[in-house]
């Protein structure tokens, strides 16, 4: 969808998140005929509006509930509402058309250059290593999108390659998407919002299924060691020749891969993804080092809200002793990646677990040392320094979501982080 197929429409906006914020004003001034914003926070919305977009506060009726609004030709998501809402589906049904401010980005884009990232594990860290990769060739990259920097926040014209990375809620009504991609991983996640495991494959692939804006040429890069499931057949994929079981290699790997594609280079992948894995991102809560003591390292990697995450984790510490901290809120996903990714290490492992983290933790116990529950994180962390041999890592990747009572994985990686410095740790 563009800007003017807004012109003259009523516009319901779904949701005002950061995303949704950064794009209302250029939305508005697009022309439709009404806007009305639905948000579970309708005051809070008020305030905002008022505070931020003051030229709007007293245009825009603030509804609390999506039943409640009038009917609408367009609704403009926050990546975060639900789609298969029952009351938004029932209105789609009918005839109403959603978008996001990332497919509104997109389609104003053009063929102006950009680069789809996406996966159940590694997308931040990858689209940030490719905007190195970039530099390194000589382009300079941006990334917009689910890291935390809403696509309006800079202009669809903006010079430098646009770096996408694009979550499951903000792929899956894209009518457009970028000409060249990156697959980092693929498994089970986000099954409580899409609805079924399936629905969640198959909207994570519309960022390859979508049409690509501006041109027929498409190139999308995938682990060659990755089964690809049926729900992306159809897209261009391209198969990425992999040499490490190490997430960060294989990050770098497919940065670099991607990065020599949109350059037009004739230079080595193997060579640009070692300089970019000696110069791994530090991002927080992505196998991020937050100290040292004893010894041991200290591993946050708390944005692993999923089995397949917490695999990465013990394939990429496969030769070292390891303490994994487990658990979180159960929200049923089969721990199969896990298990197996435990069961193929070399080196021994053992388990701690929190919260919901039981069923989790059991099913890696017949490849490990020990399996004990911890009450909390910080007593997790003090049991782990106390587990974990000179030379070993102690990993966080809890394989499942934040319960809702503790905040955000945010919330844990502080948590995390606080419980290591504590030991008198070292950076």
């Amino acid at each position: 969808m563009r800007l003017a197929d807004l012109r003259g429409r009523r516009l319901v906006v779904l949701g005002l998140g950061e995303d949704v914020a950064a794009a209302l004003d250029v939305a508005v001034a697009a022309g439709p005929s009404e806007v009305v914003v639905v948000d579970a926070a309708p005051d809070q919305v008020r305030r905002r509006l008022a505070s931020g977009h003051p030229a709007l506060a007293g245009r825009v009726d603030v509804l609390a509930d999506l039943a409640a609004a009038p009917p609408a030709e367009v609704a403009l998501r926050s990546p975060g509402f639900p789609l298969y809402h029952p009351e938004l589906a029932r209105r789609c049904s009918a005839g109403l058309t959603t978008t996001t401010p990332l497919d509104l980005w997109v389609n104003e884009r053009g063929a102006l250059p950009a680069v789809a990232v996406t996966g159940t594990k590694g997308k931040s860290s990858t689209a940030v290593l490719l905007t190195g990769a970039l530099a390194r060739l000589g382009l300079p990259a941006l990334v917009l999108g689910n890291i935390g920097v809403p696509p309006w926040a800079r202009s669809p014209r903006m010079p430098e390659v646009a770096v996408l990375e694009i979550s499951s809620y903000q792929a899956a009504d894209l009518s457009s998407t970028a000409p060249v991609g990156i697959l980092t991983a693929v498994g089970e996640d986000h099954v409580d919002w899409h609805g079924s495991a399936r629905r969640y494959l198959h909207d994570k692939a519309r960022a390859f299924l979508a049409p690509a804006a501006g041109t027929t040429s498409r190139w999308y890069g995938y682990p060659a060691d990755l089964v690809l499931p049926p729900e992306f057949s159809g897209a261009a994929m391209s198969p990425v020749p992999m040499h490490s079981q190490d997430i960060r290699v294989r990050n770098a790997t497919l940065a670099a891969a991607a990065a020599i594609r949109l350059a037009g280079s004739d230079g080595s992948t193997e060579e640009l993804a070692r300089e970019l894995a000696a110069d791994y991102p530090n991002l927080p809560g992505r196998m991020a080092t937050v100290g040292w003591a004893g010894g041991v390292e200290f591993v946050d990697d708390s944005l692993a809200s999923n089995p397949l995450g917490l695999a990465a984790a013990l394939r990429s510490s496969t030769d070292r002793p390891a303490t994994v901290i487990v658990g979180g809120h159960d929200r049923g996903a089969s721990a199969d990646d896990a298990a197996a990714a435990m069961a193929g290490r070399s080196a021994p492992a053992a388990v701690l677990w929190l919260d919901e983290g039981s069923a989790l933790a059991e099913s890696l116990r017949p490849w490990c040392t020990s399996v004990r529950p911890a009450p909390s994180l910080e007593e997790a962390v003090r049991a782990a320094a106390s587990l974990t041999p000179a030379g070993g890592v102690v990993i966080f990747s809890p394989g499942m979501p934040t319960p809702a009572s503790q905040g955000n994985w945010a919330s844990r990686s502080r948590r995390f982080g606080a419980a290591v410095a504590a030991l008198g740790s070292t950076r």
